[in-house]
């Protein structure tokens, strides 16, 4: 139920309220395009931050990528390096300063063969980095295991690797390992 006392102040408030609207300054006027040139002012901000954030995410991408290869890199030089260490009677056969591979001939035995070993290790580099390449040195019961690869966007897997085609955009990466046998 409504008592009249509650119409009597309600309407004193309007009418007052109503009376200082008329004595209010009027800034209408000037504020006009105001909200439009902050939507476009904050729109710009927002693309920019977009971008960097674009940005941001392919770097990462490129970084991961980049990691990634070098992982795959200190495997296989640990990976032959295991295999050597298998084959240690033999060890001297590894060096590849007069090897020719021919990673084809790559096939599972039971007894460790250093022709076989060197292959197999040859494939997985052209398989497993792009532009994979490598070399092993034996001397003195010091074996040096070199993985080289063409670090660069856009390289392809199981490129052949050869020095002599490189162009200013292609990045070779070097990772040695020296062990003692």
């Amino acid at each position: 139920m409504i008592r009249s006392s509650d119409l009597e102040s309600v309407s004193k408030y309007r009418s007052s309220a109503s009376g200082r609207a008329f004595c209010a300054p009027q800034y209408r006027s000037s504020q006009r395009g105001f909200s439009l040139l902050e939507a476009l002012v904050t729109l710009v901000i927002l693309s920019i931050g977009l971008m960097g954030l674009a940005f941001l995410q392919a770097q990462g991408l490129h970084l991961n990528t980049s990691a990634y290869t070098r992982t795959q890199a200190s495997i296989l030089a640990g990976d032959i390096i295991d295999r050597m260490r298998l084959n240690a009677a033999n060890a001297a056969s590894y060096d590849t300063s007069s090897f020719s591979p021919t990673p084809s001939s790559c096939s599972v035995t039971a007894a460790p063969s250093a022709d076989n070993d060197r292959n197999c290790w040859y494939q997985l580099l052209q398989t497993s980095l792009p532009g994979g390449d490598g070399g092993i040195a034996v001397s003195s019961g010091i074996v040096t295991v070199t993985v080289n690869w063409v670090e660069r966007p856009g390289a392809t897997r199981g490129k052949d690797f050869d020095p002599n085609t490189l162009t200013s955009a292609d990045l070779v990466q070097q990772m040695s390992m020296k062990v003692a046998l």
